[in-house]
């Protein structure tokens, strides 16, 4: 149990719910607490459905939000109060350990068990067309599992402490490893068909070859088919394109749409083929890594170990990683475990932001934000002659 800077004063279930400081906070003179959790209230507002909450304020009903949405960061908030600096769109690049996202495979069931499939399958997904058409260009393309940060491993070959940790398992990883990371296939145009050339090979090598425009096993002939299990329709649209791609490689991707609650249920028993899910990170990577890919808990009802990793040599690094103790040989187990992870193609990466995005009135200030972490709103405060100039701009805006 502990005690915050802030305690509950009220709330309207559904509603809102209002947060008022501390006077006598235990922790308020603490050197690392010193100039945060400037407000007297906070108040949270919630609204069911994110395009009334975004006409709320820019209506001035409420002050501040961050917008996680690309398509609504570029096409929502072309209004006069943008334009004339009333309302502020601050967006701060960072360099915040992203970790990855994307459509992961559960490699417990067939056909994901083979990591040629899982690669095969990786060449059908045009992320850049998906970034430029759905996201307005606004991600880069992940390659890493710490993606973003100076825990990704580097470009080309192992070297110096990282080829030396991976010379311990030079016997049981496989020659790729000491290579050039397998980099995700970038394409232009829209053209795939180099990307698909490489995963038709694949295929043959893995056992599979096309009749009557179906990609089925040699031996048995039962066609290259699983399913994409999805909670929301909203999902479709980044999910269609890739399925269509598949069909070019005679891959039928079946589409599985279930609530909320069906969903949750699934992935927390690995009922599933594939999901679109991912694995957040730190800058200071520690025991969620062993949650993440333990062999332990590659079978514990719950975990996320999404993806089903059982490997001694992963386990043996993540521990080795966790304890690391200096910065150095974390940013070097770190790199040294994100190739070993990036090789087994347990995931089609997709994208991660590299930076913060907020939306509020102009009656904050808050220092200059950092490059490593952007900006943290509990050190912003309460800026009263810009408040001053906005009251009369803003209909609803309170007077103090």
């Amino acid at each position: 149990a502990s005690s915050g800077p802030y305690t509950l004063e009220r709330y309207e279930y559904g509603r809102n719910i209002e947060y008022v400081r501390r006077k006598n906070w235990w922790a308020k003179d603490i050197p690392t607490m010193k100039g945060k959790f400037n407000f007297d209230s906070i108040r949270y507002e919630y609204y069911r459905d994110a395009s009334v909450a975004i006409e709320a304020l820019k209506a001035g009903e409420f002050d501040f939000r961050t917008e996680n949405s690309a398509s609504t960061w570029v096409s929502k908030y072309d209004v006069p109060a943008v334009r004339n600096g009333d309302l502020v769109k601050l967006k701060i690049d960072t360099m915040t350990n992203e970790g990855m996202a994307g459509f992961i495979f559960n490699t417990r069931r067939f056909p994901f068990k083979d990591w040629r499939v899982r690669r095969a399958i990786v060449y059908a997904l045009d992320v850049e067309w998906q970034n430029e058409k759905l996201a307005f260009g606004q991600y880069k393309h992940s390659y890493s599992f710490f993606s973003n940060s100076e825990l990704a491993a580097r470009k080309g070959p192992p070297s110096g402490p990282v080829l030396e940790i991976l010379k311990h398992y030079e016997g049981t990883l496989p020659g790729r490893v000491f290579k050039d990371p397998f980099q995700v296939p970038v394409y232009k145009n829209g053209n795939l068909r180099p990307g698909l050339r490489k995963a038709f090979k694949l295929l043959d090598e893995a056992g599979f070859e096309v009749r009557d425009f179906k990609m089925v096993d040699k031996k048995t002939g039962n066609p290259l088919t699983f399913e994409f299990l999805i909670p929301s329709p909203a999902y479709k649209r980044s999910v269609l394109p890739f399925k269509r791609n598949l069909l070019r490689l005679g891959i039928d991707m079946k589409i599985r749409l279930v609530d909320q609650s069906q969903f949750i249920q699934r992935v927390q028993k690995f009922d599933f083929e594939m999901i679109w899910a991912g694995w957040g990170q730190s800058l200071n990577p520690g025991n969620e890594q062993r949650i993440y890919w333990g062999s332990y808990t590659a079978d514990r009802v719950g975990s996320r170990n999404y993806a089903g990793v059982k490997s001694k040599v992963v386990d043996d690094l993540v521990n080795k990683l966790i304890a690391a103790e200096t910065r150095p040989d974390l940013i070097n187990y770190s790199r040294a475990l994100d190739r070993v992870l990036q090789d087994m193609n347990i995931i089609v990466p997709l994208w991660h932001a590299g930076y913060q995005r907020y939306v509020f009135w102009d009656k904050f200030s808050l220092p200059k934000p950092t490059a490593l972490r952007g900006t943290d709103v509990f050190l912003w405060w309460y800026d009263a002659k810009k408040a001053e100039r906005l009251r009369g701009r803003i209909s609803s805006l309170p007077a103090r």
